[in-house]
């Protein structure tokens, strides 16, 4: 990069500003075409083998920091290909989610090879290679907010209508591959710099989950005299503590009997799944009244531990104590235990051995049900046997553990945030870059480019 002394013009496009006087602002539509997929056949689910990877929206977390896709989980031969009817997108096409939540994970990804995708997912390359680089059309879209081209309707989509119009600053050629050269140079250091710092949020959480683990099968007395728990998984225990199965430790599922005499019209707090952390986190500010939620939901009171019971959220550890609930009740999705300690059992300690890893993984190994639908069992829940000390100890532990991963979440917190400001900085570098507000090309301005012909958007036709 060197300092800007070039000449700059009025793009003509309002968000886009000045361009230098050599580019064209076009839109993206001139030089670009939009594909989508097709819905893969249930027949052909899971099948390894074939000459093009079937690539769905999952896949775009594998590899998760890498540019190119590589890995699928699906693969499809050309003659069921051409039985279907189904088109191949083209290697070096930038691939994105068109529909639902995922829309807003703002994800894109670049085919390393020729691919099919699926329905949910639209694919854009270029056209004319010799008007535009697959990669400098890559490093643009990632600039983009898929979120500002989405359709209004039942479900979100992105239009590609909208698509197709939004102004694409064009740099010639050469600048295109200095523009991406730089980028590349330039956005690995801030990759590596984001790595280090996930790799430490990582080693924190792995702290955490273990701290977690010994204490509340061991005590926090490291000179306190052991024995055999009597449970193979579970090994040796304080000698005071006893082993409990769950059911009889806490109640479980509480009935709405005992709001049979509550009014239809009494606010309660109503917490879909998002409104439940990973760390034990419950926001319990939405409220609705009881008649709209008493069928169809999940019950809980202030003080109770709820935990989630379907694939990921078990396993990414959601769960919570219940409080501050709009007169002390709260209602949620149906794919929550809940868990209402007994006058002998703490609360908190209950909910540490819920994101305890070896409750977490012997829940996970419980699991029934089809992929993407499968649920800890309430067999699980019932017969866990846990290592149970007296209360004023259970509340000991707590404290501490309270105490201890409050540290460790604020140094968690603090690396996260770094994350977002690095990755922040990314994608402000990649935008500053593509719009020619930071020139990159040390040669003098190339002579402007051809026409890109008869039917092209013009600038005052982009968005």
């Amino acid at each position: 990069m060197k300092s800007d002394m070039r000449d700059m013009k009025d793009s003509g496009v309002e968000w886009l500003g000045e361009i230098p006087g050599h580019w064209r602002a076009v839109a993206l539509g001139a030089i670009c075409e939009c594909q989508g997929g097709f819905a893969f056949p249930l027949n052909l689910q899971g099948r390894v083998e074939g000459e093009l990877p079937f690539y769905k929206v999952s896949d775009m977390n594998a590899p998760k920091n890498k540019v190119i896709m590589r890995v699928a989980n699906n693969y499809i031969s050309r003659s069921d290909l051409l039985g279907l009817k189904a088109k191949t997108t083209r290697r070096g096409a930038t691939v994105f989610p068109k529909i639902g939540a995922a829309i807003h994970t703002n994800k894109k990804r670049t085919l390393g090879t020729e691919a099919v995708i699926d329905n949910n997912m639209l694919s854009i390359s270029v056209r004319n290679r010799q008007m535009c680089t697959d990669e400098y059309l890559y490093l643009f879209l990632t600039g983009i907010n898929l979120s500002s081209l989405v359709q209004e309707g039942p479900v979100p989509t992105i239009a590609v209508k909208y698509l197709l119009r939004r102004a694409f600053p064009l740099p010639p050629l050469d600048e295109q591959r200095a523009i991406a050269s730089y980028l590349d140079s330039e956005t690995a250091k801030l990759d590596a710099l984001i790595a280090k710092s996930q790799r430490l949020i990582d080693l924190l959480r792995e702290k955490r989950t273990a701290l977690i683990s010994a204490v509340v099968t061991r005590g926090l007395d490291a000179n306190v005299e052991m024995r055999d728990s009597g449970v193979e998984w579970l090994g040796e225990i304080p000698g005071h503590w006893e082993v409990k199965r769950l059911k009889y430790v806490v109640e479980i599922n509480p009935k709405k009997s005992q709001l049979k005499y509550s009014s239809r019209e009494l606010e309660v707090s109503f917490t879909p799944m998002e409104a439940i952390g990973e760390r034990g986190e419950l926001d319990p500010a939405q409220v609705k009244p009881i008649r709209d939620v008493f069928h169809g939901y999940t019950f809980f009171g202030d003080d109770d531990v709820i935990v989630a019971k379907i694939t990921p959220c078990f396993e990414n550890g959601k769960g919570a104590i219940a409080r501050n609930l709009s007169n002390g009740i709260g209602f949620g999705t149906t794919e929550l235990f809940v868990l209402r300690p007994s006058p002998y059992a703490n609360a908190e300690f209950i909910y540490y051995l819920t994101v305890s890893a070896r409750f977490r993984n012997m829940g996970i190994v419980s699991m029934q049900g089809a992929a993407g639908q499968q649920r800890v069992t309430d067999l699980f829940i019932r017969d866990y046997r846990l290592p149970l000390p007296p209360l004023d100890e259970q509340r000991a532990i707590a404290s501490y553990l309270d105490h201890e991963t409050a540290k460790l979440d604020a140094l968690i917190a603090k690396s996260q945030r770094l994350i977002d400001l690095l990755r922040e900085k990314r994608t402000a570098l990649i935008s500053a870059a593509v719009t020619g507000k930071i020139s990159v090309d040390p040669s003098p301005p190339p002579a402007p480019p051809q026409s890109i012909g008869e039917g092209s958007l013009q600038s005052s036709e982009c968005l």
